[in-house]
């Protein structure tokens, strides 16, 4: 007896000699192997379930061997792979052939496929500075509580015109208007997301298993584990989302992970998940598109592609070691090979802002403040 799923204008059932259930692939594939599988003894639907990982059942054959019986289930990989499994009748594997998806590839005689990996080339390197102890704390003292508008002043004495400053709509989550501590400065560790190459939907995992596996595979394509073993105390994580608007790379819980491993700021062009417990923590001080949230989780929504290689945030080219400064204002990257000179120039702009509005708080009543010299 056989099992056909249907088809346009062919009856459902039919019989055949041979005791095979069949499946046609058009419709939701995944529902129609979550049918076939109700169809085999509980055993060899277990067998099936630890070895399904992110394929479907596309296919399951009864037969009859030396008289036990067993079944011939093939699965369906997302990436167009097979896999061929016999399983006895009590739940025993006792066969598994994987088939790669160039398998199907045209072939020349007997000649096995030649595959071609496309050899990239960066034309933009990465550029080499003093990342000593030393250096690092000399530009953290200059830049100390610096301001934005400070530094671009400074860049522009320099002929640096909004060269580093990013458009206006990287904004805080967050601003604490009393102690500034959304306010940061530290140096840049870049990393790059792209749009995910997998999507699953309803009924893709015949139970909840199937996606929670999913789930976890693809967070290991676009973990923070790669950046944050090149991350050092003082570093900004700055982020280039590629485009994914609904990817939750920023939450609650990692972004705490990021304080503790000595993270003082994030920069993003996407945006932040989990938001009303980061801005009620204040930490770490993030900085997004909009100052918005993007709900999704990142598994079937982006990968990291790269970490520490130049990128694009905010309309602005960030290297890493790049220095970047954050407040009320906006988001603003030096170029580290004129850290010092931009931040020299900074302190004398702020310094003598700091006197004249010292000033100004005299000659109106208003008590002195830490954001205020006496003149």
């Amino acid at each position: 007896m056989s099992y056909t799923a249907p088809t346009h204008g062919v009856p459902g059932w039919t019989l055949a000699a041979a005791v095979t259930v069949g499946l046609s692939l058009c419709g939701c594939p995944a529902f129609a192997g979550e049918r076939l599988l109700s169809d085999v003894p509980q055993s060899v639907r277990d067998t099936i379930k630890r070895e399904l990982g992110a394929a479907y059942v596309s296919e399951i054959d009864r037969e009859t061997e030396d008289g036990e019986v067993v079944y011939e289930v093939e699965l369906q990989r997302p990436d167009g792979g097979k896999v061929e499994l016999k399983i006895a009748n009590d739940g025993t594997l006792l066969k598994k052939e994987v088939e790669d998806a160039m398998a199907d590839l045209p072939k020349a005689g007997s000649a096995s496929p030649r595959l071609t990996t496309p050899e990239g080339v960066r034309l933009l390197e990465n550029k080499s500075y003093d990342d000593s102890e030393k250096a690092r704390r000399e530009i953290l003292e200059l830049y100390g509580d610096l301001r934005l508008t400070d530094v671009c002043d400074g860049m522009d004495l320099i002929g640096l015109q909004d060269i580093g400053l990013m458009h206006n709509d990287i904004r805080p989550l967050w601003r604490d208007a009393e102690n500034f501590t959304h306010r940061f400065v530290g140096f840049a560790v870049t990393i790059r997301y792209v749009p995910s190459d997998v999507r699953v939907g309803q009924n893709s995992f015949p139970d909840l298993d199937g996606f929670k596996r999913f789930k976890s595979e693809q967070y290991r394509r676009a973990s923070d584990n790669a950046w944050k073993k090149a991350a050092k105390l003082g570093d900004v994580v700055v982020m280039d989302t590629g485009g994914v608007f609904e990817g939750g790379n920023i939450g609650s819980n990692n972004s705490l992970g990021w304080v503790k491993a000595g993270i003082v700021g994030v920069v993003s062009n996407g945006g932040a998940r989990d938001t009303d417990e980061i801005v009620k923590v204040k930490r770490p001080p993030v900085y997004c598109r909009n100052g918005y949230s993007t709900r999704g989780v990142r598994p079937g929504r982006m990968l990291t592609e790269s970490v520490n290689f130049p990128i694009n945030c905010g309309g602005v080219l960030v290297y890493p070691g790049d220095v970047v400064v954050a407040d009320g204002d906006g988001v603003i990257v030096v170029p580290r090979e004129y850290a010092l000179t931009v931040g020299r120039l900074a302190r004398e702009i702020n310094e003598g802002d700091e006197r004249g509005r010292a000033k100004h708080y005299e000659d109106l009543g208003v008590p002195l403040d830490d954001t205020v010299k006496s003149p």
